[in-house]
């Protein structure tokens, strides 16, 4: 939330502090937005084509807690959406990006054009705080692949070389690689 106020020149915070940079996290399109919500509320019961958007909005609140996160879970990996991989493993709920949107350009975007709210900030990470986002790499070439399909394979094979990563590396050893790159990346 802190990187949001950052990026929303209305806010009426004087300073920021953030830890965990999420800044490279891409955010929502309104493109990006067709299928999920959809999925999500028919899943529910909440059938986006025979209720008007009142009767929807009534028939998901009338729904338990516990019911509404798991099924984020199981909306989210029946989406059929393709183009949206990273925002659909890291976080598939994110704030919309664009134009009539109060954030106008993804973060990391709008931090190199200078579009953000100009007060100071510190901002930092821990080592390795990825390791809870990465699912556990169980060979290299699952990690080559995975990285292969989010970054493009001159990039993979760029990573791969600056992290020294070979067929050598196994188990806690790839796991804990798999999480620096992801702390690095976001």
């Amino acid at each position: 939330s802190v990187a949001l106020h950052l990026m929303n020149e209305t806010s009426l915070a004087s300073g920021f502090i953030m830890e965990s940079a999420p800044l490279g996290i891409p955010l929502r399109t309104k493109e990006s937005w067709t299928t999920l919500p959809t999925t999500f509320s028919n899943l529910l019961g909440c059938n986006v084509t025979t209720l008007t958007p009142q009767e929807r909005l009534s028939c998901l609140k009338n729904i338990d807690p516990f019911t509404i996160l798991e099924y984020q879970t199981i909306a989210n990996d029946a989406d059929p959406q393709i183009h949206y991989q990273f925002e659909k493993i890291s976080m598939p709920w994110t704030p919309t990006v664009g134009n009539g949107s109060i954030i106008v350009d993804q973060p990391v975007v709008a931090i190199r054009n200078g579009q953000y709210n100009k007060k100071p900030f510190i901002i930092g990470t821990n080592k390795g705080e990825a390791y809870i986002f990465t699912i556990p790499v169980e060979t290299y070439e699952t990690l080559k692949n995975d990285l292969n399909k989010t970054i493009g394979e001159e990039n993979t094979r760029k990573v791969l070389e600056y992290y020294n990563i070979s067929i050598a590396n196994v188990g806690e050893n790839l796991m804990e690689i798999t999480g620096e790159i992801a702390t690095d990346y976001w």
